[in-house]
């Protein structure tokens, strides 16, 4: 692939001086056509043109690009974002898997960036006049994102420090493997460069999952069988999720995906609620219990349909199609009137 785009393919930029950058580009190797997806590719002080073998790989690489030759063409807006900062802020960000706070500015910045790209221009980022609308609504928007950014943030490092003090208070051997699987799932929800991963309009679904995991581990003390049998719940449940759903044109709004967020979606459910009609709401953003079983049980207020509660029932080959319904559809609302346990 890297011989046959090698006539398109550069190095070395800096600054868009292409007029436009197709998403294909095809061409013949004897009798063979050979199809190849360009891409921008980060590569740290600079961007490159490269040709792709996967579609997918080369919508992810080119919004990675994108990102980093905006910053490059971008001052850094430090010395507005430090002086708004106050100091309880610098000091709960202190505490992060970043290992500096300038490198989880940075991280801030690039979700940033992200964010001001998908809300001002429509779709991916392929010619001049593209760009040059991107790069100035970075060089506007920029500092105020990256300090929405932070505040989104700020809450998580100390509710991964409270459930990593949970973990190492949990020694019983009943609890081993709870406390593996925890500290996978907080390694995966929290790391460097979580921030971008995340995305910006998914900061707030990410404080939740740690709210629900701390939950998770509070009960898992008391009940350790309990939680063997929620967990192998979620297991299947995770699964069934992380089929191939049908393919779109359109990419995903963050590099993570739609796909990622509606597994954690259904694990904060299994971690953290045993039953919200009997519980009550939790204050995770769930409206109603969610089960695993053969058909999955899902309750909810539909907003194009106020007042009414609906229990439906799905089959497993429709769990993708219902939970990107949920997605779109669930709110944090109170739960509706004839669900109310004191009904």
């Amino acid at each position: 692939m890297s011989r046959a785009g090698a006539s398109i393919e550069r190095t070395g930029l800096t600054t868009w001086d292409l007029d436009e950058l197709p998403s294909t580009f095809s061409t013949r190797t004897g009798k063979h056509t050979v199809v190849g997806y360009p891409a921008l590719v980060d590569e740290g002080s600079s961007v490159a043109v490269r040709v792709l073998p996967d579609e997918q790989q080369a919508i992810a690489a080119h919004r990675a690009g994108v990102r980093r030759l905006l910053l490059l063409c971008t001052t850094p807006p430090w010395k507005r974002v430090l002086a708004r900062l106050t100091n309880a802020q610098k000091l709960a960000l202190a505490d992060n898997p970043h290992g500096s706070v300038p490198k989880l500015l940075d991280d801030a910045l690039a979700a940033a960036v992200d964010d001001i790209v998908l809300q001002h221009v429509t779709g991916p980022v392929r010619t001049r006049a593209d760009f040059d609308r991107a790069l100035t609504a970075t060089r506007t928007h920029v500092a105020q994102r990256v300090l929405t950014a932070v505040s989104e943030v700020e809450p998580v490092p100390a509710q991964r420090t409270a459930a990593l003090a949970l973990l190492e208070r949990m020694t019983a051997p009943a609890l081993g493997v709870t406390v593996a699987d925890v500290r996978a799932q907080l390694d995966g929800l929290v790391r460097p460069g979580f921030i971008a991963d995340t995305g910006l309009d998914r900061l707030p679904d990410l404080r939740r999952y740690l709210r629900g995991i701390s939950l998770r581990l509070e009960r898992a003390a008391e009940n350790p069988r309990r939680d063997a049998t929620h967990r192998g719940g979620d297991r299947r449940g995770r699964s069934r999720l992380r089929r191939p759903a049908r393919r779109t044109a359109a990419p995903a709004p963050t590099l993570a995906g739609r796909g990622r967020h509606r597994v954690d979606d259904r694990g904060a459910a299994h971690l953290a609620l045993r039953a919200v009609h009997r519980d009550g709401p939790l204050g995770l953003g769930q409206t109603g219990p969610v089960r695993h079983r053969r058909h999955l049980d899902l309750t909810w207020e539909w907003p194009d349909r106020p007042g009414r509660c609906h229990n439906e029932s799905f089959t497993d080959r429709e769990v993708p199609d219902v939970t990107e319904r949920l997605y779109r559809y669930m709110r944090p609302t109170p739960t509706p009137r004839c669900c109310s346990p004191d009904r």
